[in-house]
């Protein structure tokens, strides 16, 4: 038996992966990935967007290396894991990852490589894209490198242009480096949701997911409960939507309330805080 399907469901509403088609666009959202876009088709350079754990950095990176990739004029790659343990390591991964071949041995032959492929996409028409996400873990050495990436340009524009989507942390990290952060074109700080977005978002979610019931299946005191469990970040509130849908299918409920919201709560503080042998 589908359970969701009981509840007029064609799917799952809340997974936790980072679905560009379930992304809900909060006004910040819409208006990062619309200045993301603008400042890429200028080809300003480096991008920073930074925002706490759970409010949709890598949903909006997703999102955004969909909206591009579509395009003609534009080769985008994603890096979903920057730890590389040398620059060696990173410029290896570079050319790889664009498919540049590789000459020579050395980390400058590589970087040399790396260079003449940003200057071959220009005569090209085209524009090379590397998104970065998780980047406060992103090491010195490749920060400088990154930084030393800016030094390719035109005279009218960068010829890489680079995203790093991050948590606050890296923000106290890049302030200690002013000619880094003197480079960056765009800087944004997502935040998490209003109250009305956080009913909005989960609206949108069940429509996506092929809701099309007149009854709410969350009422107006589950989504103030929701909102005060959460702080307003998404994947909170996603992962405690899931629970509370799950709980009104297990119970046979016909609707998410306060009281519903309250238990998951609990069930899962309850799981946080059990002694571990």
């Amino acid at each position: 038996m589908d359970l969701y399907a009981a509840l007029g469901l064609a799917q799952e509403p809340f997974s936790t992966t980072a679905d560009p088609a379930f992304m809900y666009a909060s006004h910040e959202h819409r208006e990062a990935l619309l200045r993301l876009q603008l400042s890429l088709r200028q080809r300003r350079g480096l991008n920073v967007v930074i925002g706490d754990i759970g409010v949709g950095k890598t949903t909006l990176c997703r999102k955004l290396y969909d909206e591009i990739a579509r395009e003609d004029g534009y080769v985008i790659r994603v890096v979903d894991d920057p730890s590389f343990r040398s620059e060696f390591q990173f410029m290896n991964y570079l050319l790889h990852t664009f498919g540049v071949p590789r000459q020579g041995r050395s980390g400058y032959d590589f970087k040399e490589c790396f260079r003449k492929f940003l200057l071959d996409m220009v005569e090209k028409g085209q524009t090379p894209i590397l998104l970065i996400d998780e980047g406060q873990i992103l090491s010195p050495a490749i920060l400088e490198m990154i930084r030393m990436f800016l030094n390719f340009e035109t005279d009218k524009f960068k010829l890489l242009q680079l995203v790093i989507f991050a948590q606050l942390e890296l923000l106290e990290r890049l302030r200690a480096r002013r000619n880094f952060m003197d480079r960056i074109a765009l800087r944004y700080i997502l935040n998490p949701l209003q109250e009305h977005e956080v009913a909005e978002m989960i609206a949108f979610r069940l429509g996506v997911a092929g809701y099309q019931g007149e009854r709410a299946l969350f009422t107006d005191d589950a989504i103030h409960a929701i909102y005060e469990a959460t702080g307003g970040l998404p994947r909170p509130i996603t992962m405690l939507c899931h629970n509370a849908l799950e709980y009104l299918i297990l119970n046979e409920r016909e609707a998410v309330d306060a009281e519903v919201v309250e238990r998951c709560v609990e069930r899962e503080a309850a799981f946080a805080a059990a002694p571990v042998a």
